[in-house]
């Protein structure tokens, strides 16, 4: 009996721990795919900068951001606007240093795979190449199903290779071995070293040896590739000669459809960059693009959420308008003053920043359960004690009659 009644406050324990939990725990709640904005990035991070950028949402859901930023110095200043896009996709971005139009370089980053906040913007890529940077192909025609290729570079030699899927055996000193099975007769590979000839190189197969320049040889394979890059808007070999300066920086081999192919798509930091010469200076510095509006649908209605990532050691004024549709900022980074209807300020905000902002004041989250749900939730619970308690009487009196009876036979 005692080991019953044991039970039913265990089980009663569980559901009064369950309860809270399952009233009102909500499931991980995040926004869509991480893709601030950025503000001016100096590489002279002592620089005296003040920026004012402007935030204004249409109906659709769609969002301009204005920036001006006002620069004091005497000295020339490297300026880098950073922007997260892939290679084929890149932003329009206008700029102007004293209301005067400006070209920006592409400066091409890293790729950038999660959500990140530790930006790092030292690291782009432009695509000035020196036509003196000459290299070696090797072309292989397989004469059998098997293929073998042993090789061995010069110091911090790199190459780019074209193979079927491999087995690479790097030894300290810089020798590499590849060998495969099953490969087709008379098909073609190639291996490409960026600077200079390997110090050795010996093959099974047929082996064709040419000196190209580095600009040569990605000129050759872009235009062989011109059809499939036709499917993408704007890809250019100026992208691919950036990909090469970071591949020679970071000494790193690589993949021929990771180079040519799959780098395309990914999604990086990069930059426009220019300079601003002492006679320019003081000066403000403007530009306008387009930004990424985040959703988050795990609340109704929906909210949304902008952000710009800090870049620098000064602060910045914001002002957001927002519309008639989506009136409501119902959280932010920084304390935020409405200034009308649908216009807000944040004043001298230092590092990163965002707002939030929604159809209404208080959306509710889809994961919580009303009022109506959670009194429903409790009188369950109770009813399923109060039967549980029923049935220990039950079960007690049950077996208190059943002893009585069976001693009152003993008795006879």
């Amino acid at each position: 009996m005692q080991n019953k009644l044991k039970l039913s406050a265990i089980f009663i324990s569980i559901i009064f721990a369950i309860l809270p939990f399952t009233a009102f725990t909500a499931n991980a709640q995040t926004f869509d795919l991480h893709t601030p904005s950025f503000g001016l990035y100096c590489e002279n991070q002592n620089a005296d900068i003040h920026g004012n950028v402007k935030f204004i949402i249409d109906e659709n859901g769609q969002a301009k951001q204005y920036s001006e930023y006002t620069i004091n110095g005497t000295n020339k200043l490297d300026f880098k606007i950073p922007f997260i896009s892939n290679a084929y996709d890149l932003p329009q971005i206008e700029i102007k240093v004293n209301e005067k139009a400006v070209t920006g370089t592409v400066g091409y980053g890293k790729s950038i795979f999660s959500h990140n906040d530790n930006f790092n913007f030292n690291y782009f890529y432009t695509a000035d190449i020196s036509n003196d940077l000459t290299g070696t192909l090797y072309t292989l025609k397989t004469l059998n199903e098997r293929l073998t290729v042993n090789l061995k570079t010069y110091g911090k030699q790199i190459f780019i290779y074209q193979l079927p899927y491999e087995h690479c055996c790097q030894t300290s000193n810089g020798s590499y071995t590849f060998s495969f099975d099953n490969t087709k007769t008379e098909n073609t590979y190639e291996i490409y070293a960026l600077s200079g000839d390997f110090e050795t190189f010996e093959s099974n197969a047929d082996t064709v040896k040419e000196t190209l320049s580095l600009k040569e040889f990605i000129d050759r394979k872009y235009k062989e590739l011109n059809e499939y890059y036709g499917n993408y808007k704007n890809i250019k070999a100026d992208f691919f000669y950036a990909l090469a300066n970071s591949l020679i920086d970071s000494q790193t081999n690589c993949e021929f459809y990771d180079f040519f192919i799959d780098s395309i798509t990914k999604r990086r930091l990069n930059a426009y960059t220019y300079s601003v010469g002492t006679k320019e200076l003081p000066c403000k510095i403007a530009f306008t693009t387009s930004v990424t509006v985040q959703k988050n649908n795990a609340f109704t209605p929906i909210i949304y959420l902008t952000e710009q990532a800090a870049t620098g050691n000064y602060n910045t004024d914001y002002t957001i308008e927002l519309n008639n549709k989506m009136p409501f900022i119902i959280e932010s980074s920084a304390k935020i003053n409405k200034q009308s209807e649908y216009v807000y300020t944040a004043k001298n905000v230092a590092g990163n920043f965002y707002f939030a902002f929604s159809s209404t004041q208080k959306p509710k989250s889809i994961y919580t359960r009303n009022e109506k749900d959670n009194l429903i939730l409790v009188i369950i619970v109770i009813l399923s004690i109060a039967i549980c308690n029923l049935a220990i009487a039950g079960t007690a009196i049950y077996l208190h009659y059943k002893k009585v009876k069976n001693g009152n036979k003993i008795k006879l």
